[in-house]
């Protein structure tokens, strides 16, 4: 099994846990609060490219429909 995850903390978005730990540091001591958001997609590993692209795919639309404020039921999947 193969994971990305990506956290979006106020208007800003990164894979690293301590900067997404200090960004949400820095918005609680200036008054925004702790607004934030965790996206883990996961995919098994085989042989082919294929379920890692398709996976590949959905953490950049994810992060296309953040970035345009879209509602989170637009690219959620079960």
């Amino acid at each position: 099994m193969l994971a990305w995850r990506s956290y979006r903390i106020g208007d800003r978005t990164t894979a690293s846990d301590a900067a997404a730990k200090l960004l949400t540091t820095a918005n609680v001591l200036l008054g925004r609060g702790d607004h934030s958001l965790a996206i883990v997609i996961s995919t098994p590993i085989d042989d082919t490219l294929q379920p890692l692209a398709a996976a590949r795919e959905r953490l950049a639309a994810a992060s296309r429909a953040l970035d345009q404020g879209l509602p989170m039921e637009w690219y959620s999947r079960p």
